[in-house]
């Protein structure tokens, strides 16, 4: 199976390969430079997921060997005056198939939350000063800050994707048959 994810993102290729590995044997998975379509720091679930989807399309789209595209986007939702940060794994098969799956999504703390609110940046800049990790996004990102690497942006990836590959499972296709 080739994979073909819409980001050039190390730790995100990491975590869809982790996920596709747990279910298919054989696997190659390609990153690929796209763009979501979509603001750098998506404030809402549905933004979230058009961005994560337009993601996927592009990947599959770009790589004609590609059995599957996978889109990979984090953003935030605000949940009765909390704002948490969820990622969102899109799958797009050649047969047009979607399918969608989230990780845990985590509570966000109120300076990282104004400065972004008010200074239109995005959360990585911000977490880059309040860290000192430089690309903090590439390594273990604001989840692994916070955790100290309990859960990692990539262990949030693997989620997120294997939840978005329930339908793909092979013991799966009585029950998904269509998406």
């Amino acid at each position: 199976m080739i994979v073909a994810v819409g980001s050039l993102n190390k730790v995100k290729i990491a975590g869809v390969k982790r996920a596709y590995s747990k279910i298919f044997s054989s696997v190659k998975v390609v990153g690929i430079k796209v763009s979501s379509g979509v603001s750098p720091q998506p404030l809402n679930l549905e933004e979230t997921v058009e961005g994560a989807f337009n993601r996927a399309l592009k990947a599959l789209s770009s790589l004609g060997e590609a059995d599957h595209g996978v889109g990979i986007e984090a953003g935030w939702m605000k949940i009765k005056n909390v704002w948490v940060d969820v990622q969102v794994a899109a799958i797009v098969d050649r047969k047009g198939r979607r399918s969608l799956g989230f990780s845990p999504a985590f509570p966000l703390p109120k300076i990282l939350v104004d400065r972004v609110l008010s200074q239109a940046v995005e959360m990585e800049d911000v977490m880059v000063e309040i860290s000192g990790v430089e690309a903090i996004g590439e390594k273990e990102g604001a989840i692994g800050f916070f955790t100290k690497n309990l859960v990692t942006r990539e262990d949030l990836t693997y989620y997120a994707t294997l939840m978005a590959l329930l339908p793909y499972m092979p013991w799966n296709s009585r029950v998904f048959r269509e998406l």
